[in-house]
């Protein structure tokens, strides 16, 4: 297709969105692309330049997007040549070309011939005729498909609206006696006839039972489409579009990093729930808003909001949302650097794991506890607490949290030594974050996975990793996340040979975000790093030392710990120590050679990168 597209437009690579659309809008079909080619220079979505060539963008200069090319209209020539071979057809068979346009591109004869409701042998004489007319095919024994989707669109629109009505009321109430409450794309059909027989509020309903089957199974793409056309049919205020906004941004936006976006959706529901004075339902949103407000940053206010949500829960019994409250003062803790709190505050919800069942997010004390155990230098007590999560997770169907569970893991058995098995479990965390569409959970875990490239030698594969993760974290709103990213690649570009001045005016913006958000752990990473630009550039980092050091200590976090944070710690003092001592020959950019993986050296030689002569057993080349 895009070679097509490339020829009929003298453009060597025609934009990928442009290609994309024009596949799935032709089905492969070449009249058909030039036909929507035409439409699109129409629209004013492809014009040439003052050289004569073609160019692809909108009337405002920015590139053209999949919904701009979406709502063209069907070109005039395809709309009459198509309705002219759909008016041509005996009445009869007219009429169930625009049934089976009703039911969809896909449809089962049983359900076509009750829904036309005509006599068996008309029916099969209506049917062969539109076989004969290469208007329909037969897929599957017992599965009619139209040719073309196109065509489908031309039948459906040569029906008058109160047709289209009567057929998607037949459709509704033919199919709602077989459809499951588990069955997504079922009950998305549903609401899809529902809505077409204007039943709105019926349709509503079933828009969101279909999207909570699709949260279900972590299809969060469809999930925020069902949730969204729930919203739209529905009154607004009304308890079922409070619980579509509750479950859009706590269960959908939030996991694919659209933080902001999840925030709004629920601070919405929240002030739509206090109208109703239902105080349990107000504080679970209250709750999921904290969530989102500690990914945002907004430290003061989810410390506000959770005080409300602990006194609620504790009033009213409420094990769940206590529950929540006291992971959610955790993690908070956590990004304060207050290690032991957010010790105390897991052991304190992990006795009411019991009294939750099936719930999401139940590991959450056993994440926690890996976490807070792997910073303190316990690192058999975090794998075990990540093994338990992980556990869990698989026991309850949990697949966004069996995912973090198996990067916590990985982290451990990193930091043990047994690299190959932590790569393991990062590549099985990419498969599932990538199959349910968290994005940004998905950048992490690639970021990780492009450390253990880099120091398996493979720096190239390592930048690739990089990249990509970069354009998954590049639409999300969690600023947290994103700066951690930053940091991390940074650490890995000055080993790699980049120029120091560009990283460092780089890093001067990753450590202001850090400060504004109140993050202090990777606060201790920025001086880490800022030392060794120091040192690179023959400059003293002991004040950076002492500065990282300084806060290590009010986060519990001792120097000779196996951790990242520790490990960085001990990596910069060594450092110092070659640097001070007057052994500079062993620094490398401001790292002391030994902290170089070997794979990693054998690399940088290989690409012309002398290494320290002080580099025992090996050569400078």
């Amino acid at each position: 297709m895009t070679r097509l597209v490339a020829d009929m437009l003298a453009m060597p690579f025609p934009p990928s969105v442009l290609s994309g659309y024009l596949c799935q809008a032709s089905e492969g079909n070449p009249f058909f692309v030039a036909e929507y080619l035409r439409t699109a220079i129409d629209g004013g979505l492809i014009w040439r330049d003052l050289r004569g060539c073609w160019q692809v963008g909108t009337a405002d200069s920015r590139d053209a997007e999949v919904d701009d090319y979406t709502s063209l209209a069907l070109p005039g020539s395809i709309r009459g040549l198509l309705g002219q071979r759909v008016g041509r057809l005996p009445p009869e068979a007219r009429m169930l070309a625009g049934t089976a346009a009703v039911v969809g591109r896909e449809a089962k004869v049983g359900l076509l011939s009750e829904l036309a409701q005509l006599a068996a042998d008309v029916f099969e004489d209506a049917l062969h005729t539109l076989l004969r007319a290469q208007i329909l095919e037969q897929c599957s024994p017992g599965t009619m498909r139209f040719v073309h989707d196109k065509v489908r669109e031309v039948a459906y629109a040569e029906l008058a609206v109160e047709d289209r009505r009567a057929w998607h009321g037949r459709a509704a109430r033919a199919l709602e006696a077989q459809v499951a409450d588990s069955d997504a794309g079922a009950l998305a059909e549903l609401a899809r006839h529902a809505e077409g027989a204007g039943w709105d509020e019926r349709a509503a309903d079933w828009y969101f039972q279909a999207a909570e089957a699709a949260c279900a199974v972590f299809s969060l793409k469809e999930a925020e489409r069902l949730a969204a056309a729930c919203l739209r049919l529905c009154t607004d205020g009304s308890r079922l579009s409070i619980a579509a906004r509750q479950r859009l941004g706590a269960s959908i936006l939030f996991p694919m990093g659209h933080v902001e976006r999840a925030l709004g959706m629920l601070r919405r529901a929240l002030d739509q729930a206090r109208v109703l004075g239902d105080l349990a339902w107000e504080n679970r949103i209250r709750s999921e808003c904290v969530t989102a407000l500690i990914h945002v940053s907004e430290l003061t206010e989810a410390k506000r909001e959770l005080e409300q949500v602990r006194a609620y829960s504790e009033q009213a019994g409420d094990a769940p949302l206590l529950f929540q409250a006291l992971a959610s003062q955790a993690v908070i803790c956590y990004y304060e650097g207050d290690i032991q709190r957010m010790r105390e505050l897991a052991e304190e919800a992990r006795p009411l794991v019991g009294q939750l069942g099936h719930r999401p997010n139940v590991s959450a004390p056993f994440q926690l506890l890996a976490i807070s155990e792997w910073y303190s230098g316990n690192l058999d007590g975090a794998r075990a607490a990540a093994e338990e999560a992980l556990e869990l997770c698989r026991a309850t169907g949990d697949r966004l949290n069996e995912a973090r569970s198996l990067t916590n893991l990985s982290i451990a058995y990193r930091s043990l030594g047994r690299l190959d098995h932590a790569r393991a479990l990062v590549e099985n965390a990419v498969k599932i974050f990538r199959a349910i569409g968290a994005q940004a959970l998905l950048g992490h875990a690639l970021g990780n996975l492009a450390e253990y490239e880099r120091d398996a030698g493979r720096p190239e594969e390592a930048r690739s990793l990089w990249a990509q993760a970069e354009e998954l974290l590049r639409p999300t709103d969690d600023r947290r996340v994103q700066a951690a990213f930053a940091l991390d690649r940074l650490n890995l570009e000055r080993c790699l040979g980049a120029d120091l001045q560009h990283l460092e005016v780089r890093l001067d913006e990753v450590e202001k975000t850090l400060r504004e958000i109140g993050d202090e752990l990777y606060e201790i990473g920025c001086h880490c790093a800022r030392g060794h630009f120091r040192l690179a550039r023959g400059l003293s980092a002991r004040d950076e030392l002492a500065n990282a050091l300084a806060m290590a200590a009010r986060s519990g976090i001792q120097p000779e710990s196996q951790n990242d944070v520790a490990a960085a710690l001990r990596r910069l003092d060594r450092a110092l120590a070659a640097f001070e001592s007057g052994q500079r020959e062993l620094l490398f950019r401001g790292d002391h050679i030994d902290d170089f993986p070997e794979n990693l050296k054998a690399w940088l030689r290989k690409n012309g990168h002398p290494l320290p002569a002080g580099d025992a057993g090996t050569s400078t080349e």
